[in-house]
């Protein structure tokens, strides 16, 4: 195994578990999920599969296979309770999209209430 291929195997994994880790923050059910997050999930799925295929295509077998396994463990991390609570509850983007729709009401409610108190 080469210096290449190990660095490559390398990088695809952390890559493959990243894209596992934000996939696995993003609601579960397609009906939760409003349109950017439906693109994200389409996106990434495409993503990492043609990865796998070009990885395939270029002999580089380990790494093919530990693209999707890095991908598997990064929804698996992400789907422990402690941390997709953490995760979703930190960023506004993995929320589902009733959670969303009802924050952007009230943060509405918020500031026209501020404009139209003010002297």
């Amino acid at each position: 195994m080469s210096t290449l291929e190990i660095v490559i195997t390398i990088v695809v994994t952390c890559a493959g578990v990243v894209a596992g880790i934000i996939y696995g923050f993003l609601p579960w059910r397609v009906e939760q999920m409003d349109k950017q997050q439906q693109t994200w999930q389409r996106s990434l799925g495409t993503l990492v599969l043609c990865i796998f295929v070009l990885l395939l295509v270029a002999r580089y077998d380990l790494a093919s296979w530990l693209i999707l396994l890095g991908t598997l463990l990064g929804i698996a991390i992400a789907k422990i309770p402690a941390i997709h609570t953490w995760g979703t509850t930190r960023w506004f983007v993995f929320h589902p999209a009733e959670q969303k729709a009802r924050e952007l009401k009230k943060q509405e409610r918020e500031m026209r209430k501020r404009t139209h108190s003010r002297p």
